[in-house]
């Protein structure tokens, strides 16, 4: 007799939303014949907030909807200049050429798995299942991060600190432990946001940096003196505070580089506004949990469940006066921190 396999596949679109509060929001479709619909939405919700707590980079990216292929592209509209010249009566004036530029970007697909035994399953105390979707939510959050991140980095708009005796660096290996975030420092690049007009995120422009980098800038008199007369009220995930009309963010997924073993390590923190870059969603193939019961896949007697992933993903600058990489090192951690992904 032959026997019935049951697949169980959950499908959500992957898009990090703020303020989301209710789940059903975030869903697209949740197809899995072998579970039932309270176990379904458990298994989505365990997904979607574990990948959730890793990812501050994805959240503020332009979304371009994709229905078909791997190319995206956005659609960005012409910048108008001002109108000083009074208007003459009767007469029409010759009025701005509107144009549109597109910017294209190709998305790739990322993903992993991890086998569960029978055995595992039997003698276990806990639900196994459950707590290897929960470590593949945090890994499937933090791949999209990553490559959030990476895509972000490629912009070259890139500002460099400044010595503590002034002395200005224009590359990157001229950094050393004195080249920390400053309110000086931060101070400049809100001249700059507002020289480009850079558009803010609901009243801010957003500075994501390496706890190791933001430390000095918290240490600082002024940062400290600000938030003591200031009610500084927390809107975005992982905000540490607020300066110069920036919002800061702290994450340890910040790129770390050195140029040697013994070199001091560099932070790539990253300043942005409003739709500095894209992230796509490609319409029917939003990221995956993806679990397979042992009677479908684990072999002529049923040794092994699965529990995986896998995205669809591409991150690409689109405005690249709108975002700007500050590297930076750190007073205290510079000398002894290692690279990272």
């Amino acid at each position: 007799m032959k026997t019935k396999t049951t697949q169980t596949t959950l499908l959500l679109a992957f898009h990090f939303q703020m303020f989301a509060t209710d789940i059903t929001a975030n869903m697209t479709k949740i197809t899995a014949e072998g579970m039932t619909a309270e176990n379904k939405v458990m298994y989505f919700r365990n997904l979607l907030q574990n990948a959730d707590e890793q990812d501050v980079f994805s959240p503020y990216g332009m979304v371009e909807h994709s229905t078909h292929g791997l190319n995206v592209e956005w659609r960005r509209p012409n910048t108008f200049a001002p109108a000083m010249e009074p208007l003459e009566e009767g007469v029409i004036p010759p009025g701005e050429v509107f144009g549109i530029s597109t910017v294209t970007g190709k998305m790739t697909q990322h993903g992993s798995y991890t086998p569960i035994s029978d055995v595992l399953e039997m003698a276990g105390f806990d639900n196994n299942i459950w707590l290897a979707t929960t470590e593949m939510g945090r890994a499937m959050g933090k791949t999209r991060a990553l490559l959030t991140r990476n895509g972000m980095m490629t912009g070259t708009n890139v500002f460099y600190a400044p010595k503590s005796d002034g002395t200005e660096v224009t590359v990157e290996d001229d950094l050393d432990e004195t080249c920390v975030l400053t309110p000086d420092l931060i101070n400049s690049i809100r001249t700059a946001f507002v020289e480009q007009n850079v558009p803010k995120i609901n009243g801010y422009w957003l500075f994501i940096a390496h706890p190791h980098a933001l430390e000095d800038l918290r240490n600082s008199d002024e940062w400290k003196e600000y938030h003591k007369y200031n009610d500084v009220q927390k809107i975005f995930k992982g905000e540490m505070g607020e300066l110069h009309g920036f919002k800061f963010i702290e994450s340890p997924m910040i790129k770390i580089a050195k140029a040697s073993e013994d070199a001091p390590a560099v932070y790539k923190n990253l300043a942005f506004g409003a739709d500095a870059y894209g992230i796509p969603e490609l319409e029917g193939a939003g990221a995956e949990l993806i679990i397979h019961e042992k009677n479908e896949i684990g072999g002529p007697i049923d040794q092994f469940s699965t529990v995986g992933y896998k995205l669809m993903h591409n991150t690409t600058v689109l405005y690249q006066e709108r975002l700007m990489r500050v590297e930076t090192c750190s007073a205290k951690h510079s000398m002894k921190a290692t690279v990272n992904l």
